[in-house]
């Protein structure tokens, strides 16, 4: 299940893993590539493990990063093609509806399912 959550800067496996504990989310497995950022996210405890995309490793086994690729794909498809420009301000409101998009794109009833949470 896809969640988007907006970082400031700074390491990027140290803010992942802050927020992960915050939330309390489950973790089963944390599929990075080789950025140095994500190194301590085992160290910490989480399931990690990585594909190097600098050697030209896409897959390996189960692990990859095409996931969040395609969610990223999706989420800039429809910024560019649907709104055009999006404010920092409501970015967090943006990236949660394409989050519902891609956890529910092969559910039929779609509708049913967003009105099901309100």
């Amino acid at each position: 299940m896809a969640h988007a959550i907006i970082v400031g800067a700074g390491p990027a496996g140290a803010t992942l893993s802050y927020l992960l504990a915050r939330r309390g989310v489950e973790v089963t497995l944390l599929a990075t590539d080789e950025n140095s950022g994500y190194r301590h996210l085992t160290r910490a405890g989480y399931p990690h493990q990585t594909v190097n995309h600098g050697d030209r490793e896409y897959v390996v086994g189960a692990i990859h990063t095409n996931t969040i690729e395609g969610f990223w794909s999706l989420l800039k498809r429809g910024i560019v093609g649907s709104y055009h420009r999006v404010s920092k301000e409501y970015l967090p409101l943006y990236l949660n509806e394409f989050a519902f998009r891609y956890n529910h794109r092969e559910n039929p009833d779609i509708f049913r399912a967003l009105l099901s949470r309100v």
